[in-house]
Formats: C-alpha cells, sequence, structure tokens
C-alpha cells in the first residue's frame, strides 16, 4: 500500500512543482499562438512515425515467428505511447 501511493503522489508532487515553476499562461499563450500549419506538419509526421514503428514492431514479431496484425501492432504502439507520456518511467514495465 505504502508504495502505491508514493508513485501516486509523487508524480503529482512534482506536477504541481512543474506549474509553480514554469508559468502556465505563458505556455498556454505560446500554443494558442502557433501556426497552424505547423501544428498539422507535426501531427502528420508523428502520426507516420508511429504507424513506421508498428511496422518495425509487426516485422520483429514475425522474425520471432509470433503473429501480430498490423492493425494490433498500430494500436498496442499508441497505448505504449500513451503510457509513456502519462506514467511515471518504470511503471508499467
Amino acid at each position: 500500500m505504502g508504495k502505491t501511493l508514493v508513485k501516486i503522489i509523487a508524480p503529482l508532487l512534482v506536477l504541481g512543482l512543474l506549474f509553480y515553476i514554469v508559468d502556465a499562461a505563458a505556455i498556454i499563450a505560446r500554443l494558442t499562438s502557433a501556426d497552424p500549419r505547423w501544428l498539422a506538419v507535426s501531427v502528420a509526421a508523428l502520426t507516420a512515425l508511429t504507424f513506421l514503428m508498428a511496422r518495425r514492431w509487426q516485422l520483429t514479431a514475425q522474425a520471432l515467428d509470433l503473429d501480430l496484425p498490423y492493425g494490433r501492432a498500430v494500436r498496442e504502439y499508441y497505448l505504449a505511447q500513451l503510457l509513456n507520456v502519462i506514467l511515471p518511467g518504470g511503471v508499467a514495465g
């Protein structure tokens, strides 16, 4: 129970400290003033990269004689990216 509580409270404390140190209003202002074309290019590039990395994992699985359909590889890669963004390092294993 104690370790679980630390795993929940520690990231929240770090986020609180981050918001205290960094001017959140300035970050929001920068994001709202960003050029939508560059944002679209970055989303397209990240999507293409995700699809390519999922294909790499599919090929790796095939080399190990495992069946990993491309659609599932893409879903799993998006899930892995989400976990890497929202969880502190090492929580997901």
